[in-house]
């Protein structure tokens, strides 16, 4: 056999194993895997105090980071112990808006992940309201772009236990239950019970910046997704709140 014939025969078997570590997602580094990434990233507009927040949580093979650089729209978030965050005043993050967040982790990942925003929801059903001991009716227009909204509600400060209530609604109005409002038959959260109609696009995610709890049921899916990433990113509007007075029947 040739010289020629023993190289060709060599470099075959070279290129198949080259491909085929490509092809599986390996690496040339010895390591074999891609390095996996996990993100959770919400941001929130207050239309009341109209500020906004937004915070990221990366992590890389199962482990927090903070040495990636993260930005909304090319503005460099600050770091924490847990992740990436911004705070934003009045005037500078408007609703009915897309936002860009970019992960940009050395040459091991690159990513832009857009998070909308939804027109602010308003309730038009407003007014004095107070407790007859039944479910209370709320409607509100707005929330152009949304992929629906959150109704909830926060108790008063001195209520000794946070019942509250929180629903994904896929339409303009909601009811919220009498059980949002007491314990029992004439056991009344006595005070003033705050109401909020948020409009949500992508996967909503806690947050600090969110004066009530998310909803647990009809949760939406994870809407990340790529060869090395998954997570969830969430944009939330929280439109003026209103209230309903709770007194003893």
């Amino acid at each position: 056999m040739s010289m020629e014939k023993k190289t060709v025969l060599f470099v075959i078997p070279i290129l198949a194993l080259i491909l085929g570590l490509v092809g599986c997602g390996g690496d040339l580094t010895g390591g074999g895997t891609k390095d996996t990434y996990v993100v959770y990233a919400t941001l929130v507009k207050n239309v009341q105090t109209d500020t906004a927040r937004i915070d990221v949580l990366l992590t890389r093979n199962g482990d927090t980071i903070t040495t990636a650089t993260v930005a909304l729209n090319n503005d460099t978030l600050e770091t924490n112990t847990i992740g990436y965050y911004q705070t934003y005043g009045a005037g500078t993050i408007p609703v009915n808006a897309v936002y860009t967040l970019s992960l940009v982790d050395s040459t091991l990942l690159d990513r832009a992940i857009s998070i909308r925003l939804a027109g602010a929801p308003i309730i038009t059903n407003t007014g004095f309201r107070f407790y007859t001991g039944s479910a209370e009716a709320v409607s509100w227009t707005g929330g152009a772009n949304a992929d629906g909204f959150i109704l909830a509600t926060m108790p008063p400060a001195s209520a000794s236990v946070d019942t509250g209530y929180s629903a994904y609604v896929a339409v303009n109005n909601g009811t919220i239950p009498s059980e949002a409002f007491e314990l029992g038959v004439n056991d009344r959260i006595i005070g003033m019970h705050m109401i909020y109609v948020a409009a949500y696009n992508g996967a909503p995610i806690a947050n600090t910046f969110i004066p009530f709890d998310l909803p647990k049921l009809l949760i939406p899916g994870d809407n990340i997704s790529g060869s090395n990433i998954s997570g969830r990113a969430a944009g939330i509007v929280i439109g003026l709140p209103d209230s309903i007075s709770v007194s003893n029947p």
